[in-house]
């Protein structure tokens, strides 16, 4: 059973990975990072982009009966949590992948990519991503937190700037009265 209340209705796929978030202690069966960052957008909001990696090997390969080939079956889901705990976003990907036997090697190797984005208003976020392998009946968390600044008379920048270029510090002494 499913107890947070979202924004959206839970749909099959979402339910298994939503319970692994209730539990405590977190899940460590799949290894899953995240990261969330923000963007100023209009009217002082921000987008908030999630982005989630696990190995591509990480969820479980089966063999598919009366097939040359593996599956796999797993489900990456991004919860966002304002200050009070609600849940303000939710966002999801099933991945129901048929593979190759020649091609797991490549596989193991590889990375799976979960990207997602909303608007948020000034404040501050949670952002809890699973990732459940429906297969194996493992499940992988990573937490990130953001604030998302409110709008002020100073330039709104984003939680990630590129510098493009850079000087070294000079340090001066400079005594009182001296230029």
């Amino acid at each position: 059973a499913v107890r947070t209340p979202t924004p959206t209705p839970v749909l099959e796929h979402e339910a298994p990975a939503l319970a692994r978030l209730e539990v405590a202690p977190r899940s460590d069966g799949l290894p899953v990072r995240a990261v969330a960052l923000h963007f100023p957008a209009e009217d002082g909001d921000s987008v908030l982009s999630i982005a989630a990696e696990l190995p591509g090997g990480a969820p479980r390969l089966r063999p598919v009966e009366g097939s040359p080939d593996l599956a796999q079956d797993f489900t990456v889901l991004a919860l966002v949590r304002d200050a009070s705990g609600r849940v303000v976003h939710k966002a999801s990907r099933r991945y129901a992948l048929t593979w190759p036997k020649s091609k797991a090697a490549e596989l193991a190797a590889s990375r799976v990519l979960f990207e997602r984005e909303a608007v948020l208003p000034p404040g501050r976020y949670v952002v809890d991503v699973v990732a459940y392998d429906a297969q194996a009946d493992l499940a992988g968390v990573a937490r990130a937190s953001l604030l998302v600044p409110t709008a002020g008379p100073a330039p709104r920048l984003s939680s990630l700037v590129v510098v493009g270029h850079t000087e070294r510090r000079a340090l001066a002494c400079v005594q009182p009265g001296r230029p």
